[in-house]
């Protein structure tokens, strides 16, 4: 398992086989906001991190592909409490 955003984003980018632009325009098609190749680029070297509330929404906006799955395993890196606290708004019983 990956347990630092740099081993996360790579892990992701390499398994749905995406350029640094294609996994920038992924995540820029589901949340709305723009995020360059330079920034997935950082995040994947280490030198930034994504921004929480990018995250956040997109657990709340990509429900039910890769990209939650990506945005919740980098938040609970991240922000573990916040993490936490939005799984439990976002679970369904």
């Amino acid at each position: 398992m990956a347990n630092t955003i740099p081993e996360i984003v790579k892990k992701y980018r390499e398994t749905h086989r995406k350029t640094l632009r294609e996994f920038a325009e992924a995540i820029t098609e589901c949340c709305g906001e723009g995020v360059t190749y330079q920034s997935v680029h950082n995040w994947e070297n280490g030198v930034t991190n994504p921004n929480k509330w990018l995250l956040c929404r997109m657990i709340l906006k990509c429900s039910g592909d890769w990209r939650h799955e990506f945005a919740s395993d980098c938040l609970s890196v991240l922000d573990p409490k916040v993490f936490a606290e939005l799984s439990e708004v976002t679970s369904v019983d």
